[in-house]
């Protein structure tokens, strides 16, 4: 039974898990185009400024085409993150005293913390108050 809410949301649990799990498939480096060498996703794919011609991407390297060869794929489960992700750049992180902060595995398992779960209903207690 689903519970009647005045909201639409996803229970955080699920999300922060499909978060990470997102995260932990990300591959070290990707290879963009057929006339460059494959780069890391951090620095070398952030956004907000005009895509240089190295960095056209061929879309037939990331995904399945006809007569194409097989597109690179996300990387096996593992529990790890490439080392981008580990030392995140400024640009998203913004100046930090703690140098952790320039970890997305640090800032992952913080981020229950920013939230306010004595606000937060459990999921149980609605599902109960929907009956």
């Amino acid at each position: 039974m689903v519970p009647s809410t005045d909201c639409v949301f996803i229970p955080l649990e699920f999300a922060d898990a499909a978060y990470r799990y997102g995260h932990s498939q990300i591959r070290q480096q990707y290879r963009l185009n057929r006339h460059t060498d494959p780069v890391s996703i951090l620095p070398d794919l952030l956004g907000f400024r005009p895509v240089p011609r190295e960095r056209r991407v061929d879309w037939t390297l990331l995904f399945d085409a006809p007569q194409a060869e097989t597109a690179q794929r996300a990387k096996k489960i593992d529990g790890r993150l490439p080392g981008s992700l580990i030392r995140l750049p400024v640009a998203i992180t913004g100046d930090t005293e703690i140098d952790a902060y320039h970890s997305l595995a640090v800032r992952d398992s913080s981020a229950g913390t920013a939230w306010d779960c004595r606000r937060v209903k459990p999921l149980h207690a609605i599902w109960a108050s929907s009956r």
